[in-house]
């Protein structure tokens, strides 16, 4: 399909990514004295693609992926903090369509999520929560997408210079998916949910990395178009 091995092609080549080495698995993060602990419950956290200004996060203590007239919510600041006015013991969403990213200043077409108690709401935490993998199936899986070690639930790219290029990639890849459709007239937090799934299941399946070739890359992108669009 010419549309897709032109995503493919024009995000390799736009990122560099064939010389990034799959984002250095053996890095530490720098942890972010700002960014609160996780625990069974949050009070607040920040909204990272990189950082999404003017969303609005919500508490979804049915878990219907909906916001309720009951239910808290928040809107994020400049550095994509919000807070909400109790503690969340429930899954925490973003709404799509709400708040832009402070570099690219677009849109955040996606409907991010995070399990309960998390102190970050990413892509990361997006696919951990709507995969369907079981954790250890889920670590397996950040290895293979250059991002071995992590704990997607305070795991916040924007203050970890060993994994930023990597985390940038993989957000490009279902973000890039999401204007496509949505250019089209098509539900683009649906299209953005969908290439979620698309790769995690295909680093899940594939036998080396995501970032170790050209060809690697391109197949994980065409994997998350095919089913974003």
């Amino acid at each position: 399909m010419p549309q897709l091995r032109l995503l493919s092609a024009s995000i390799v080549l736009a990122l560099g990514l064939s010389a990034c080495g799959g984002g250095g698995d053996s890095a530490t993060s720098t942890p972010d004295a700002g960014t609160p602990n996780v625990s069974p419950s949050a009070l607040q956290g920040v909204l990272v693609d990189d950082l999404i200004v003017g969303a609005t996060v919500f508490c979804d203590g049915n878990e219907n992926g909906v916001l309720d007239a009951d239910e808290s919510s928040a809107t994020t600041d400049a550095e994509g903090k919000y807070v909400f006015d109790k503690a969340c013991f429930a899954s925490i969403l973003s709404t799509a369509g709400s708040g832009y990213d402070k570099s690219t200043l677009k849109i955040a077409k996606g409907q991010y999520k995070a399990k309960a108690g998390s102190a970050v709401v990413s892509p990361f935490t997006t696919m951990q929560a709507v995969s369907g993998l079981t954790d250890d199936e889920f670590k397996a899986v950040l290895v293979k997408l250059g991002l071995g070690g992590i704990d997607v639930a305070t795991f916040d790219p924007t203050k970890d210079v060993a994994r930023a290029t990597t985390a940038a990639a993989i957000a490009k890849i279902l973000n890039d998916i999401s204007e496509i459709v949505a250019a089209a007239g098509g539900d683009s937090a649906a299209a953005f949910k969908a290439a979620t799934i698309a790769v995690a299941k295909h680093a899940q399946a594939a036998s080396g990395t995501a970032f170790g070739s050209e060809t690697d890359l391109g197949n994980l992108v065409s994997a998350a178009a095919e089913a974003g669009l």
